[in-house]
């Protein structure tokens, strides 16, 4: 799967065709690459229905090829990949387990914001690597079924700092005097 030309990664999932209702199975099937990483992850997503009645997809995503083989040659490490990466957004902080990946549905979206996305979240590729940040859109693909496909970008966290506020002059105002 290649790169966006802008560096972005990519994400591209189709509807698993063996999925019945109800089961246990991932309802989307796919791949995963990162910014200025070639090498692709599989990448599995189960459709789940939010409090407020919204869907979101979550999923897990595989360790790349190259990080695999990587791994029979080096020495057992200790739980590093248990480390949580952590995501602050729209005020709000959770976390985003190492190789998991968190699609919410775009409640910004309507009829004047056609082209943004249908989904948004976050990717958390591990192994010491920053949190992604996904734009996704829903399509169907040429026999009709639906497909996902997005960008994937490093996350740039907002900061939590308060934005201190330029010093503003003393007002004079014209009029009586006391």
């Amino acid at each position: 799967m290649p790169r966006d030309r802008n560096g972005e990664g990519r994400l591209i999932a189709f509807l698993n065709p063996q999925k019945e209702p109800g089961d246990n199975k991932p309802a989307f099937e796919g791949r995963v690459s990162l910014p200025q990483d070639a090498n692709e992850r599989r990448a599995a997503l189960w459709a789940h229905t939010t409090k407020t009645g919204r869907t979101m997809l979550a999923g897990r995503v595989s360790k790349s090829a190259v990080s695999q083989i990587e791994e029979l040659v080096r020495p057992a490490r200790d739980a590093d990949d248990a480390l949580v990466e952590q995501a602050l957004t729209d005020g709000k902080q959770f976390a985003v387990d190492a190789h998991e990946i968190l699609l919410f549905t775009n409640t910004r979206k309507g009829p004047e914001q056609a082209a943004h996305p249908d989904y948004w979240g976050y990717y958390n590729p591990g192994e010491g690597a920053p949190l992604m940040r996904l734009a996704v859109w829903a399509k169907t693909n040429a026999r009709g079924k639906a497909m996902l496909t997005g960008s994937v970008q490093v996350h740039e966290p907002v900061s939590a700092e308060p934005v201190p506020e330029p010093e503003r002059k003393p007002v004079r105002q014209r009029g009586r005097s006391m």
